[in-house]
């Protein structure tokens, strides 16, 4: 019984340490110059405050924070290090890929894939949404729209900026 308490724990403390990063590859790919752009200097919103909110970087870095009813467009917002990712723009397809957290999941991060469609350069619409760990998959419109905000978070402040196999695979135009 002492072994199987020890070997439980060991699991539980491990899974800590292990993220998911099986379907994060946008960061990859070069930024394309031909793309329809979004602007960069506010948050994206989503107009129903279901779907979160977004802040894109140039270099193709974008954070997510889950919960947009709780956002305030006057108050700073608490960054977690963990929901970062990167976004890639193809015609007018946006593919955002950033990490999900859950302390109790045996991942401690995975890759939560949206794919939706510029409307112009201060909206987007996404249409799905697919999670890596569960391998779940739905369907969802929501509509974002760019809003000023003051506060934008610090992108190297992203769990992954400084891991090796992150800087080996960075494709050179995100640098």
């Amino acid at each position: 019984m002492k072994y199987l308490i020890i070997i439980a724990i060991s699991v539980l403390f491990v899974s800590c340490l292990i993220n998911k990063k099986k379907g994060f590859s946008v960061y990859t790919k070069p930024i394309s110059p031909n793309a329809f752009t979004l602007k960069t200097n506010g948050v994206y919103l989503s107009k129903s405050h279901k779907g979160g909110v977004f802040f894109f970087y140039k270099n193709g870095i974008v954070y997510n924070e889950g919960f947009s009813k709780y956002f305030s467009l006057t108050k700073p917002l608490y960054v977690d290090k963990d929901r970062w990712g990167h976004y890639m723009l193809k015609g007018d397809t946006i593919i955002i890929q950033t990490f999900g957290r859950n302390d109790q999941s045996i991942y401690k991060r995975w890759v939560i894939e949206r794919k939706g469609i510029i409307i112009n350069d201060t909206s987007f619409e996404i249409h799905s949404w697919f999670s890596h760990y569960g391998k779940t998959y739905m369907k969802q419109k929501e509509l974002y729209k760019l809003y000023k905000y003051k506060n934008k978070p610090d992108s190297t402040k992203a769990w992954f900026v400084n891991k090796n196999w992150y800087l080996e695979n960075l494709h050179e135009s995100r640098k």
